[in-house]
C-alpha cells in the first residue's frame, strides 16, 4: 500500500473528491480496492469460509469493489469505508471477482551460507510478500531489511 501506507491516505483524499496527480490515480484506486478486498478476506479467514468453494465448485472468491455492468455498486460492505465504495463507483471502476486463495507453483528452496532462497511462481494479482508472510517468520533489522 505504498511506503508507510501512504497510497491509502491518498486514496482517501481521492475518494473524498480531492484532485490527485493523473499518473497516480490508478495506483490509489488499486490500493483502495486491494485494501477493501483484504478486509473482506480477513473476515472470511476469521469465520473459516475463505476456502469454501462456491455452488458451482469454483474456488472461493470475493469482490474487488466497483460497479457492475448495470451500474450497481458491488463490493463487500465494510464499516467506515462506504465513501470508498461510493468513490470507486463514481469514478466508474468496474467490479470484478478475485479468488481468495492461490497456490505457489513450482515451490523450491535452497540454503546459502547465510540465507534461504525460494523459487516459485504466482498467478497475476498475487503478491510474494503475502505468501512469505503466511509461510515464514521474520523480523526486521534496523534500517528496514528483513532478517531471519
Amino acid at each position: 500500500f505504498g511506503r508507510d501506507g501512504n497510497n491509502l491516505v491518498f486514496a482517501s483524499q481521492l475518494m473524498a473528491g480531492q484532485r490527485v496527480k493523473r499518473e497516480k490515480r490508478d495506483i490509489y484506486l488499486s490500493a483502495a480496492r486491494s485494501y477493501l478486498f483484504n478486509l473482506a478476506l480477513s473476515r472470511r479467514v476469521a469465520d473459516g469460509s475463505w476456502c469454501e468453494p462456491d455452488r458451482q465448485g469454483e474456488p472461493a472468491s470475493g469482490w474487488l469493489a466497483g460497479i457492475s455492468r448495470g451500474g450497481e455498486r458491488i463490493g463487500d460492505a465494510d464499516a467506515g469505508f462506504s465513501d470508498w465504495h461510493e468513490g470507486l463507483a463514481r469514478m466508474g471502476v468496474k467490479a470484478m471477482r478475485r479468488v481468495l486463495a492461490v497456490h505457489a507453483e513450482g515451490l523450491d528452496y535452497s540454503w546459502g551460507a547465510d540465507h534461504l532462497v525460494l523459487d516459485f511462481a504466482l498467478p497475476a494479482g498475487a503478491y510474494a510478500t503475502s505468501l512469505l508472510r503466511e509461510v515464514a517468520a521474520y523480523r526486521s533489522r534496523p534500517g528496514g531489511t528483513a532478517d531471519g
